[in-house]
């Protein structure tokens, strides 16, 4: 370890950690909740706020910078579906929704852009629909709306660039875009020879950076610049508003 670093260890596993200025927060299996570390207390971490009963795998976190909420995703693995919680580091209060998707479909992949949060689904069971993206109030706490792009497989990862929503699929279902100004699926690509189940997708000086298990167990890595995935003109399925 290089002269001056702390090391911390943290029970159980920590799940894609998204850390706001100063402070880290992580989901931790199992039914760890959301922890909390600063590293300007010298304290160690801490668990900030539970998840409710049985949402005991954390998968997903991200810094909703309007709102200054942590956003979560989570799994019942006994149970089927999954969460949605929000976390507010000031009042220390955190707002949740068990199966804000379907009562099959955890939330594996969040993400948020100008105070609306993005949650993408995951199905491992034989029926049911399996890769639904739902756009949701986190003040609300209610959907705003809902659009399927028809993977073949869950959602592993989503990011946001521009008006533009990314999402990686899982077993080697490909790549989908959706144009969030006009709610609609305007891109999917094959992706299988990169990228087979399990991956992440982030945002860095314009480039979409996308990282995925390979059927050797390694990491694949690509960029691409947004402008290249799709014919802007190209448009297909619609979304819904769910009552």
């Amino acid at each position: 370890m290089p002269p001056g670093c702390t090391r911390r260890c943290l029970r159980g596993w920590h799940r894609y950690h998204r850390p706001p200025p100063a402070v880290l927060y992580t989901g931790q299996y199992n039914s760890g909740g959301i922890y909390a570390y600063d590293p300007n207390t010298g304290q160690l971490p801490y668990q900030a706020a539970a998840l409710p009963a049985g949402q005991n795998r954390p998968l997903d976190v991200c810094w909703d910078a309007l709102n200054g909420l942590v956003i979560a995703g989570a799994q019942n693995d006994t149970g089927g579906g999954g969460c949605f919680a929000a976390y507010n580091p000031v009042t220390s209060q955190i707002t949740t929704k068990v199966n804000p998707i379907d009562s099959l479909q955890m939330v594996r992949a969040v993400a948020t852009k100008d105070g609306v949060a993005y949650l993408g689904g995951d199905n491992i069971y034989a029926d049911g629909s399996r890769s639904t993206v739902v756009a949701w109030d986190p003040i609300a706490n209610q959907e705003l709306w809902c659009l399927d792009p028809g993977q073949r497989a869950g959602v592993a990862a989503l990011a946001i660039h521009g008006r533009y929503l990314y999402g990686m699929s899982r077993r080697a279902a490909g790549l989908f875009v959706i144009d969030l100004d006009t709610r609609q699926l305007v891109h999917t690509a094959d992706l299988s020879s990169v990228c087979t189940d399990f991956g992440a997708l982030t945002v860095s000086r314009g480039i979409v950076y996308g990282a995925s298990l390979t059927q050797r167990s390694s990491a694949s890595i690509r960029r691409h610049s947004p402008s290249r995935w799709w014919s802007p003109g190209s448009t297909a399925a619609g979304t819904t508003a769910r009552t």
